[in-house]
């Protein structure tokens, strides 16, 4: 337990108490040593931001978009993920070898592929006497779909290079994670999802993030 002794550090925001930002929890390990080392880190800064909250409220919790409930969240996924007697600890392990050259060398390409995939929605949207509508209501949506369509590309690929079985593995974790939690506005759930309908019909692939919408 992290121990916070004055009233002058609940000033401060969470990140600047515990030294970490949310870039630190995009880090994938490649192998069970660098698996182990971050469910290490995640224990303990998520622990230190529990702490923190506990001691100074919730007002200057800054990470994942001020959203606290994540928090709970990604330490429930680390107790199951980095608990080695537990099925998904060995699920991940067999996962890393394979996945890890696809986080090294496919990031350029599922981006890019992402970004063929809105044109084309664009282009389909447009292609009426709403056009001017339709852009705005794709341009409210971006945000959303681009990482949504990004994430399922890398599942994807590691269904081509890995198997189904990875894949799965692969958005299980997603789904434990809260990987696209804040991506989408709940507010906005249901037209991202139709728009996301129409994507997978124009680029022919299966959407697996969806269900993480």
């Amino acid at each position: 337990m992290v121990v916070f002794c004055t009233s002058a550090l609940c000033k401060r925001k969470t990140s600047e108490a515990c030294l970490l930002g949310e870039e630190d929890f995009e880090i994938f390990p490649e192998n069970e040593k660098e698996l182990k080392d971050t469910c290490k880190f995640a224990k303990t800064t998520l622990q230190c931001a529990v702490d923190f909250v506990d001691k100074c409220g919730e007002r200057n919790f800054d990470l994942f978009h001020s959203n606290y409930e994540k928090v709970g969240k990604l330490m429930d996924a680390a107790a199951e993920i980095c608990r080695p007697e537990s099925e998904l600890y060995s699920r991940v392990v067999q996962l890393l070898p394979c996945t890890r050259n696809i986080l090294r060398n496919d990031e350029e390409l599922c981006q890019e592929h992402s970004r063929e995939a809105i044109v084309s929605l664009e282009r389909t949207m447009v292609n009426n006497k709403n056009a001017k509508s339709e852009r705005n209501r794709l341009y409210k949506l971006y945000d959303c779909l681009f990482p949504v369509l990004t994430s399922n590309c890398f599942l994807i690929q590691t269904t081509k290079k890995c198997g189904s079985q990875a894949r799965n593995t692969a958005l299980e974790i997603m789904g434990k994670v809260g990987l696209l939690d804040s991506e989408c506005l709940q507010s906005n759930r249901d037209e991202a999802l139709q728009l996301l309908e129409i994507v997978q019909f124009l680029i022919g692939e299966e959407i697996y993030t969806k269900q993480l919408v």
